[in-house]
């Protein structure tokens, strides 16, 4: 096998990683897996989902969702106000990406996806029920994003470009 990776982290070693990031490395290293599974343990019930396009698949997707939710909701500097707007901006996204995928029938927007089921034969028609049933959950969850009363309080946010002098 010629993979990027060499050993296998301990437990706790990777507890911090999120669940888009483990994802997203069962999808990088998808074929090492299915070998390592297949000839150790052939009888492994994950031997038999890696060696399923379907599932892989569907997991490329799961990957890509989550690596899009996961790079601005986290983090030192995630503040309610610009986590707020970036839901606002996903929701959005959202529509884009069911008018895209209902028109043209291409996954390209989700790349693990893409490369997994290149024709979107398989997943496109759970991506558009996905992704409707992603939109009416971020409803429900968060119905009303709207902070426009509280665009005052990005201006103290950044005290560096603040001005402090009073001459």
């Amino acid at each position: 096998m010629s993979s990027d990776y060499i050993t296998v982290l301990l437990h706790n070693d990777i507890r911090w990683l999120s669940r888009g990031k483990v994802l997203a490395h069962v999808c990088e290293l998808h074929l090492e897996l299915k070998t390592f599974f297949l000839q150790n343990q052939p009888h492994n019930e994950f031997a038999t989902l890696l060696s399923d396009s379907s599932w892989t698949s569907k997991v490329s997707y799961l990957a890509d969702i989550f690596e899009v939710l996961n790079l601005g909701m986290q983090g030192v500097d995630a503040k309610i106000l610009s986590v707020t707007d970036k839901l606002e901006a996903f929701k959005c996204k959202i529509d884009l990406w069911q008018q895209e995928v209902e028109t043209t029938t291409s996954i390209h927007m989700f790349p693990n996806a893409a490369r997994a089921d290149p024709g979107g034969v398989v997943l496109h028609d759970l991506i558009l029920e996905l992704l409707a049933l992603l939109k009416q959950q971020l409803q429900h969850y968060f119905p009303s994003l709207d902070t426009s009363d509280k665009d005052w309080v990005g201006t103290f946010s950044s005290a560096e470009e603040f001005d402090w002098s009073f001459t």
